[in-house]
């Protein structure tokens, strides 16, 4: 088998068995949707309490963020976000690189950004278009020290699947501990 055809197996390979996880994870869970079918605001927190209540994370997306170089205090840092599937790592999160032999847009995906500025944190977000992008602008407070280094950490999610009792997300995480500098 040649190189190129055995660097695309094993992506959809994994694709696959992802689907078929998920897929499993929601016909598992019906019986116990009907179950939980007439909820309660109380009945919600009993059932987060009893564990029947599952989330699961899938870990398909990929960042890229481009930072500015410098942003004044009191002025807007405008981050540009691309989001695009798969990650370059395996769906369950365990950090194993994977290779990335294609890439698609992710759209309607949640991109929250957080600045830490040393004891200052500035949160921003954005919802992505259909080419993955999006913007996300944090304006820089007075309180902020200027002349500082500016770490940034960076999550997006998007919900695939919710019933009463599970829900099926993506998402991906990366962070940038010398996004860009502040300036007085």
């Amino acid at each position: 088998m040649d190189k190129a055809m055995a660097s695309t197996k094993r992506p959809l390979a994994m694709l696959a068995a992802v689907a078929l996880c998920a897929g499993f994870l929601m016909v598992a869970s019906a019986p116990n949707a009907t179950a939980c079918a007439p909820l309660t605001r109380k009945d919600v927190f009993k059932g987060l309490r009893a564990g029947t209540m599952e989330t699961v994370s899938l870990r398909l997306l990929h960042m890229d963020l481009k930072f500015p170089k410098a942003v004044a205090i009191g002025n807007v840092a405008t981050i540009k976000a691309t989001v695009t599937r798969p990650a370059k790592e395996d769906p369950a999160g365990n950090g194993i690189p994977m290779e990335r032999p294609y890439t698609q847009p992710a759209e309607d995906v949640i991109v929250g950004i957080g600045l830490s500025i040393g004891r200052v944190f500035l949160p921003g977000a954005g919802i992505t278009d259909a080419e993955g992008k999006t913007t996300v602008k944090i304006t820089i407070e007075e309180w902020a020290p200027a002349g500082k280094t500016v770490h940034a950490s960076a999550y997006a999610w998007r919900v695939v699947q919710s019933t009463p009792c599970l829900t099926v997300q993506e998402d991906g995480y990366t962070a940038r501990p010398d996004a860009f500098r502040t300036k007085p």
